[in-house]
């Protein structure tokens, strides 16, 4: 099951490495958000089946972009370089926390199995 992803990071760069990943491993990028206010609206209009989450955006922490999946049960794979803040986010249920430096290695292995989890509800 292709899995519609909603990319929610600040940085561009990383943002497109995180596209590609997602399309090499035959999912669907339904957007990249780059602060919480587009990651709200494009969650409206895309209705993502997941999403990768930073813990920085643009507008500061994804705090209440986080807790915004949480509420509307869209499971979350956070990306971040800084494990301490990033367990600022572990109440919110994060499906998976990858650390960046190995995002591209363990971020195909997370779609796949959230994709066959979700196939199987």
């Amino acid at each position: 099951m292709a899995l519609k992803v909603l990319i929610i990071e600040d940085d561009v760069l990383i943002a497109r490495d995180i596209s590609y990943t997602v399309e090499d491993a035959g999912h669907i990028v339904a957007g990249i958000a780059r602060s919480t206010d587009q990651a709200k609206e494009m969650i409206a209009d895309a209705r993502p089946d997941c999403a990768t989450l930073n813990f920085t955006l643009l507008d500061g922490p994804s705090t209440a972009i986080a807790q915004h999946l949480h509420d509307l049960h869209i499971p979350f794979v956070l990306l971040s370089n800084d494990g301490e803040r990033a367990k600022q986010l572990l109440p919110m249920a994060p499906w998976r926390v990858i650390e960046k430096v190995r995002q591209s290695i363990e971020l195909d292995e997370a779609l796949n199995d959230l994709s066959a989890e979700l196939s199987d509800d």
